[in-house]
């Protein structure tokens, strides 16, 4: 496709958003696309500072899923790869899913499939410090939205095999009757012994937290008795001083404000 070569195609980016899960707060029912204007506008810089690549907002006012592929597909010829962001979920896997077949130009959903390489990263290193395997750990996951559900996909497919997901709700399991959509539901094929409830009893196993809520406080700090610690998020931290003491004594703590 010489279109990469002889046009600006092959270092653009187009920044589809619309403006739904700004900062963690899910607003599907009363979206506001110009708010995630000077959001995306910031990621721009991010794009040509550090990669050199020209990334261009384009902020939808819908929230329909069937809009927002269309004009994805439609504005394909000009980009050369589209970068999903602020959408909330369980919308935002519909949508990426369903471009990645439609486009023939790489689709990356920020949330979904960025904070899932992110945390994967920063676990890959907190086991190495303290001589552990992926494989062998205990893993709870607190927050089901779409970095939370991304994570976990691919935490799973790294090769976890101890993981469970919690939301509001509790631990995500098999027909669980409350808080539920497909992409939760999706989840629960992979929960660790189908554990139910929240997870803050002390059974003695020593866990990592990863935490990526919203403005939540966990039921029980339980979980943290001996459990490494690591947040990536928005908004309030989801632990108090004396949890992420008792954390850090036992697994370094990776920090990251997005």
């Amino acid at each position: 496709m010489r279109s990469y070569d002889l046009t600006c195609r092959g270092n653009t980016v187009a920044l589809i958003s619309d403006g739904s899960d700004l900062f963690g707060s899910t607003g599907a029912a009363d979206p506001n696309p110009l708010a995630e204007l000077p959001a995306a506008e910031g990621k721009s810089v991010i794009f040509k500072t550090f990669a050199g690549v020209d990334a261009f907002p384009v902020m939808l006012n819908t929230t329909r899923i069937d809009e927002i592929v269309e004009t994805g597909v439609a504005l394909a010829p000009t980009f050369g790869a589209i970068c999903l962001d602020d959408i909330a979920s369980p919308r935002a896997f519909t949508i990426a899913e369903t471009l990645e077949r439609a486009a023939n130009i790489p689709v990356f959903s920020n949330q979904h499939h960025g904070t899932g390489v992110m945390v994967l990263g920063a676990l890959y290193n907190a086991l190495k410090v303290v001589g552990k395997r992926l494989e062998d750990v205990h893993i709870v996951l607190s927050g089901a939205g779409i970095a939370g559900i991304g994570a976990a996909c691919l935490l799973t497919w790294a090769g976890a095999r101890n993981l469970v997901v919690c939301d509001r709700a509790g631990a995500i399991y098999n027909y669980r009757p409350d808080r539920m959509n497909w992409a939760k539901a999706c989840r629960k094929r992979d929960q660790s012994r189908g554990t139910q409830g929240f997870v803050g009893r002390d059974d003695g196993r020593r866990r990592c937290l990863i935490g990526l809520t919203r403005r939540y406080r966990h039921r029980s700090d339980g979980a943290l008795n001996g459990a490494g610690r690591y947040r990536a998020g928005t908004g309030d931290p989801d632990t108090g001083d004396q949890s992420r003491s008792r954390a850090r004594r036992w697994c370094p703590r990776n920090r990251y404000r997005s």
